[in-house]
């Protein structure tokens, strides 16, 4: 794990203030899986601030363009992103606790990164997938559910009244998951799914440009036993961001899956 850099803010976004008294600290972060397994990865319960008078400060709801994927990391993937936690603008003497423990429940250990000084040479860590890689055409089924990426294309604009940012661009992968579980399943893109670059920087699915889709994928209700689903998203991203995956979590907890599709 690696904390990057810290900035504050009172604002997140357009809708997001800090109470009164307070500021938001974004904690920008990388974690990466180092072993061979799939393992569990959650901000909200690995990492916290605590200040020089000893009062602990859980992650905060409130996010950025960029919050850390939380989920299960494939085994060399990297998680990197914000972290938000809103503290009193008083506080001193911040540093972020990190719980590696959550790892594994057998053995306990925490790293404490001050938050307040600067190293003369900030490390980073580097993604190094160890898994198979798919690519658009594959279909991979895992536990009774199917996963396709049929296609991917590009577009700077979706409709007459949605563009995207200066420099940036919509990457739109065209999905289909088919329901053999026998029951009723539920899919979330905001849960499931995920674009990511090659740094292991996750984009979630732009709900404007996802609305603007003829033909976008929906999620407004349950997948029945032998149904398919198909439909496409987009993501907002820089022009040219190379490597890109298109990344699908299964969220079977007995059977840990997630997949990735080479995008380019």
């Amino acid at each position: 794990m690696v904390a990057r850099e810290v900035t504050k803010t009172e604002k997140l976004g357009e809708f997001t203030e800090a109470e009164s008294g307070n500021t938001f600290a974004v904690v920008r972060m990388a974690v990466k899986n180092t072993g061979s397994e799939f393992v569990d990865f959650n901000s909200f319960l690995q990492a916290r601030l605590k200040d020089d008078s000893n009062h602990v400060y859980d992650a905060s709801f409130g996010s950025t363009d960029h919050p850390i994927e939380s989920g299960i990391l494939a085994a060399g993937e990297v998680a990197r992103g914000d972290v938000v936690f809103e503290v009193p603008k008083n506080a001193g003497g911040l540093t972020m606790q990190f719980d590696f423990s959550t790892f594994d429940f057998f053995e306990f250990e925490r790293v404490t990164v001050n938050l307040e000084s600067k190293a003369d040479s900030i490390q980073d860590l580097k993604q190094s997938l160890q898994v198979d890689i798919q690519s658009p055409g594959d279909a991979v089924d895992h536990e009774g559910v199917s996963v396709a990426v049929h296609g991917v294309r590009t577009e700077t604009e979706l409709g007459s009244f949605t563009q995207a940012e200066d420099g940036n661009e919509y990457v739109i992968p065209d999905i289909e998951i088919t329901n053999d579980t026998g029951e009723p399943l539920n899919v979330s893109t905001a849960l499931q799914m995920r674009v990511k670059d090659g740094s292991g920087l996750a984009f979630m699915a732009d709900i404007g440009g996802s609305s603007q889709l003829s033909q976008g994928y929906s999620e407004g209700s349950e997948i029945a036993p032998g149904e398919s689903r198909r439909g496409e998203l987009a993501y907002q991203l820089e022009q040219g961001t190379s490597p890109l995956y298109w990344t699908f979590n299964f969220l079977n907890l007995s059977n840990e899956m997630k997949t990735f599709w080479k995008l380019r």
